[in-house]
């Protein structure tokens, strides 16, 4: 290789060099994915199939017709598709009496995540593919939905319903396009390479520093010293905090003791550890109060909702999305029974710091034996 040669990734080596042409085949693609998989799920409905199988049939044609646009640039495995299976099932499963306008939000989330999930394989700090994806996905079902369009596509006649399907596809698909386009780009110039830092810490010392800096998160961030500052924020603002404000801002500040920890480890723009964890507080707090659940089932739901946005965060480095969900949505639940037995024995704020302990050193475990499993980074040329 030549001196001055960067070495490159699987991604790099697989990439076609075509960038716009792109666009507007993975435009036309959707358009008629969207088409085709529309066509399927009616004719599972009309069969006396339920909404999940129909679903399924959608999530299989649609991912489908986008893996075959997908491999020819990217090298996305099979697992496009069975992602797409899961996401169209899930959201075909919702009852009619679901709010729209939240499951067009849920919707989005779910097909943007779930198509990260891939990407992520071979690049890493592109989870803003969730958002853009997601939103896409929201901005096609919003606009299809316009009254006056309905008198255009009345010009189809009896395949009305399959024209209305195949512009959803083409708005997703344009939106969605500019995305893939610039992760095509970043690819090609190395930005989202996957790659540790060189001057990373070492795995015993970074699982170490882990447990120390999580458990005096907690005891500072969730007890009497979060709960001063909270108060001194809404005095200094002048604003009455809504419950939702103020455990965004308790998770955010708890997350914010963490945070140099992630920074030294390498994490690329790791400050994005503390926003995602107060955006998590704040979505797991709506989620309990909307739903009207039992406490239990809310606790557990606000765990596994934070678990969800951190993760955007420490996928840089570790593998296993769902033992992640799974660890940290037990070990929330369960370390909140150490915060109140302790903190009722002794004080809350050794009570929070117990329960951060049990907390921290299960999740440095897992990844020790994360860390373990990764090759040494490379030295830079």
């Amino acid at each position: 290789m030549n001196a001055t040669q960067q070495p490159t990734s699987p991604a790099q080596n697989s990439l076609r060099m075509w960038k716009w042409p792109c666009w507007w085949q993975w435009l036309f693609i959707n358009a008629i994915g969207f088409a085709a998989a529309s066509w399927g799920m009616r004719f599972i409905l009309s069969s006396g199939g339920s909404r999940p199988y129909a679903g399924a049939a959608f999530g299989l044609l649609l991912g489908l017709a986008q893996f075959i646009i997908l491999r020819w640039t990217l090298p996305v495995r099979p697992r496009w598709i069975l992602n797409a299976i899961l996401a169209l099932t899930l959201i075909s499963s919702l009852p009619y009496s679901f709010d729209p306008t939240l499951r067009r939000l849920l919707s989005g989330v779910a097909i943007g995540f779930l198509q990260w999930m891939v990407l992520r394989r071979h690049s890493r700090g592109v989870a803003w593919w969730i958002l853009a994806s997601g939103s896409s996905w929201i901005a096609a079902e919003t606009l299809t939905q316009w009254p006056p369009l309905f008198k255009w596509l009345a010009l189809f006649g009896q395949y009305q319903a399959l024209a209305h399907s195949g512009l959803r596809g083409l708005l997703y698909g344009a939106f969605s396009g500019i995305a893939l386009v610039y992760l095509i780009y970043g690819i090609e110039h190395g930005k989202f390479l996957p790659a540790l830092a060189e001057n990373s810490l070492g795995k015993e010392l970074f699982c170490g520093l882990w447990v120390i800096t999580n458990a005096l998160g907690w005891a500072v961030g969730f007890g009497h010293p979060g709960q001063l500052a909270v108060n001194w924020f809404a005095q200094a603002t002048g604003l009455a905090l809504p419950q939702i404000a103020e455990k965004a801002l308790l998770e955010a500040f708890t997350a914010l003791i963490v945070w140099p920890l992630l920074w030294r480890q390498g994490f690329r723009n790791s400050f994005w550890w503390v926003i995602w964890s107060g955006i998590g507080a704040a979505a797991g707090i709506f989620a309990w109060t909307a739903s009207d659940v039992e406490p239990a089932t809310g606790i557990v739901a606000y765990g596994a909702i934070v678990a969800f946005f951190q993760w955007f965060v420490l996928s840089q480095q570790f593998r296993g999305f769902w033992t992640w969900l799974a660890l940290r949505t037990a070990l929330w639940s369960a370390s909140l029974i150490v915060v109140s037995r302790i903190g009722q024995r002794f004080q809350p704020d050794l009570g929070w710091g117990a329960g951060g302990l049990m907390y921290s050193v299960v999740i440095a475990l897992w990844m020790y034996w994360q860390l373990r499993k990764q090759p040494p980074p490379l030295p830079q040329a």
